[in-house]
């Protein structure tokens, strides 16, 4: 039979449920034997091409097999067969990171009212502050990825990390958070398509209707499988796209008068208006002004559409079929038609969900802020310190334990929690520290999600403020 995703999912050799020591074991083995091929690779192809293209995994991958709907016959797949198709999977260069990156993040849009909000000086200081605890995170997220992932246990997801850490009920922590981000990611890309339609249409077309044809356009796509070439190539396309937006934005910027039209007194400083001018949707390119440019600019940004709808839409709602519907309540695997329906069904809500959250809360500001503070923040910021905690934990806890054996992996462990919740004086230091950033961490979150709901109810009491499903656009 042809080798499948379920089936790579599902393999576990020995038939337990593998322990933290086990990881660690496998880990090890799976960055030396890493380690022997980088040296291979790159007397074969040279340093630079793999790290410009990344490395290829043609001499691992699993040849020759029969395939069932060819009338193959069907066998079970070997443990070689399973490491070199896991592999294989989840190569990815750095240049499809940097893809989703640059172009899933709205930073540069909304950059303006930020700065506008807290000013110049504390601005930088503040994006250099989340850069350096962003850097740190990420060193951290790394750091436990190295020791936990290997081809026969491989981490796939946020999900699969916090489980080996801290068990099943920390997995649905994340699954449900990442879940509920990436509706409301929906939701927003909804309503600054929506805000772009109205202008572009001169606010004769209702506001709500421009939502409805964004909702309309990204729920027709109700397939199971996509085309990760040409993904790839509409993700570097919408690169370019949101660097010309920047371009001509900051060009109109430097050579016209602020757009008026959002209300704000005529009596501020250039400057100062420039940066609110931006502030009924708070993303940049819809307050310039003259129409032309800030037409152009919206132009430019309706043909990311097709790159947004497939990473938020299609894929994103196979994270939260397999994480949510199949985990959480046995929902049919997307292998079987019974899933594929069902799979379709889940795009349909999934966009009208969306399409609800843009339409009933029409701030793209506060609901970016909202979603950042409750989702967002905490994966970049929260959860690397409290996981690592946990992991450094249960690290200095073997200390205390037998060697492992790879033949009787869960009779090694000794209960010594003494061990791993003090260790050395090295050990205490670093665990306070990551102990206090979290806790930092979740009083930040609460305070921003507190503010952020503060100002959606103020903005609702404002008058001549948008309703919700009213035909009245925010940038009106």
């Amino acid at each position: 039979m042809a080798l499948k995703l379920a089936a790579i999912e599902g393999h576990d050799p020995h038939g337990t449920k593998p322990n933290f020591e086990t990881y660690l074991y496998y880990a090890k083995q799976q960055r030396e034997k890493e380690a022997a091929e980088s040296k291979s690779d790159d007397v074969e192809r040279g340093f630079w091409a793999n790290l410009l293209w990344g490395k290829t995994n043609e001499r691992l991958a699993p040849t020759n097999l029969p395939d069932d709907k060819k009338g193959g016959v069907a066998r079970s797949v070997s443990d070689a067969e399973y490491r070199a198709a896991s592999s294989a999977l989840r190569t990815a260069s750095w240049g499809s990171v940097f893809y989703l990156i640059t172009t899933d993040i709205l930073g540069p849009y909304t950059t303006p009212w930020a700065f506008s909000q807290v000013g110049y000086g504390p601005g930088v200081a503040c994006f250099i502050a989340f850069a350096i605890m962003a850097a740190y995170s990420g060193l951290l997220l790394w750091y436990m990825f190295m020791k936990l992932d290997s081809d026969k246990h491989p981490l796939r997801s946020f999900g699969d990390l916090a489980y080996r850490i801290y068990g099943g009920w920390f997995r649905h922590v994340c699954n449900v958070l990442q879940s509920l981000q990436l509706i409301f990611n929906v939701g927003l890309i909804i309503l600054s398509n929506g805000q772009g339609l109205s202008q572009m249409a001169k606010f004769k077309l209702c506001f709500s209707v421009c939502n409805i044809v964004w909702m309309l356009s990204g729920s027709n796509d109700t397939r199971t499988n996509q085309n990760s070439r040409k993904f790839s190539w509409i993700a570097n396309f919408a690169i370019w796209l949101n660097v010309i937006t920047m371009i001509m934005t900051m060009g109109a910027v430097a050579n016209t008068p602020p757009n008026y039209q959002g209300g704000w007194p005529s009596t501020w400083s250039p400057f100062r208006q420039w940066l609110l001018t931006t502030s009924p949707s708070r993303i940049a390119n819809q307050g310039i002004f003259p129409l032309q440019p800030q037409t152009a600019t919206k132009c430019y940004l309706s043909h990311l559409w097709p790159y947004r709808r497939c990473l938020v839409g299609n894929i994103g709602v196979k994270v939260i079929y397999n994480n949510i519907l199949v985990e959480l309540f046995m929902a049919p695997p997307l292998t079987v038609k019974s899933g594929k329906y069902l799979f379709a069904v889940s795009i349909i809500v999934y966009w009208a969900l969306a399409y609800v959250i843009g339409s009933a809360v029409p701030q793209f500001t506060n609901i970016s802020a909202l979603v950042a503070a409750v989702c967002i923040f905490q994966f970049s910021y929260t959860f690397p310190p409290f996981m690592f905690l946990g992991f450094v934990m249960q690290q200095t806890a073997l200390q205390g334990d037998k060697s492992y054996d790879v033949n009787n992996p869960h009779g090694s462990r000794v209960d010594t929690w003494k061990t791993g919740l003090v260790g050395d004086e090295l050990h205490i230091v670093f665990n306070l520290w990551n102990f206090i950033i979290t806790l930092a961490c979740v009083a930040t979150a609460v305070l921003a999600a507190y503010s952020a709901i503060k100002s959606i109810i103020t903005i609702f009491h404002t008058a001549g403020s948008p309703t919700s499903f009213g035909c009245k656009s925010p940038v009106q």
